[in-house]
């Protein structure tokens, strides 16, 4: 079985990330994240989903999408462990981008 779920979805004009509310991914083992930008102007848009080690404290890069200075999309597969929790990480210097990560989350 797989769930399906949107990570993240809207419009920015900067940095940001989801790690102040987290998806819990304990009852998933692998998965495909997606990304599609919709519309982008000047600059390049870098995402990561990020994975939190609760013995560490600390968070690590599960899955780097390539940048994007245009709109497209992309899809990267996971077949290993995905950690505990997952959240996005980007940056962006340009004027607005908008965008959108998807999931499919393999049950254990």
């Amino acid at each position: 079985m797989w769930t399906e779920l949107t990570m993240y979805s809207g419009t920015q004009t900067g940095n940001g990330d989801t790690k102040a509310n987290p998806i819990d991914v304990h009852d998933y083992k692998g998965g495909a994240f997606t990304i599609k930008c919709s519309a982008i102007t000047g600059g390049t848009l870098t995402v990561k989903v990020m994975a939190y080690d609760p013995i560490t404290d600390a968070w690590y890069e599960l899955v780097a999408f390539t940048g994007l200075s245009a709109t497209g999309s992309e899809r990267k597969v996971v077949s290993a462990d995905i950690g505990v929790k997952i959240a996005l990480e980007w940056t962006y210097a340009g004027t607005t981008v908008t965008f959108k990560v998807g999931a499919s989350l393999k049950d254990i």
